[in-house]
């Protein structure tokens, strides 16, 4: 019989970038994986994109916590891809995610110092600054790739599970 088993690892294993559920933090806790970008082998953060799981201090800016203070076994989603509602395209306010030419940057709240950070979509990597140009986004989501009309996680429905 065929099956489609989901790929399951131990937090320890995660990459910068690894898309994930982690069941120890409730039902449909969605993170991904990241670090800071000029610390190579640093500690991995996961930032928690469901306000379930996340301890942040202010409401619908999403989480980023060392993955030294989670616990349980993590089941990593494959392919999948984050895109922005062009139509909530933002020049004043604040944005949920910035957009330029290299990716997507989510607004994010680092635990460690609570401060405000930008991880890259793209590479799990926290920068400081997004380069120029860039524009601000109200709206993205995060979506299957082999079938787009497929919605993973959505900032306008955070704590809602979807498919998968």
């Amino acid at each position: 019989m065929m099956v489609d088993a989901p790929v399951i690892a131990n937090l320890e294993d995660l990459e910068p970038g690894t898309l994930f559920y982690l069941p120890s933090l409730g039902e449909g806790a969605l993170c991904v994986a990241a670090r800071w970008k000029h610390s190579s082998n640093g500690t991995i953060h996961a930032v928690i994109l469901t306000e379930t799981g996340g301890p942040s201090t202010q409401p619908g800016i999403p989480s980023a916590v060392q993955i030294e203070r989670l616990n349980g076994n993590i089941i990593i989603l494959g392919n999948y891809l984050a895109n922005v509602d062009l139509k909530s395209a933002c020049e004043v306010g604040l944005p949920k995610v910035i957009a330029n030419r290299d990716g997507l940057y989510l607004c994010v709240i680092d635990e460690t110092n609570n401060r405000r950070a930008l991880m890259g979509l793209h590479d799990g990597l926290f920068v400081s600054s997004v380069p120029e140009p860039k524009l601000g986004f109200r709206a993205w989501q995060i979506v299957n790739a082999d079938d787009p009309e497929n919605v993973v996680w959505s900032s306008n429905v955070p704590d809602v599970v979807h498919g998968g």
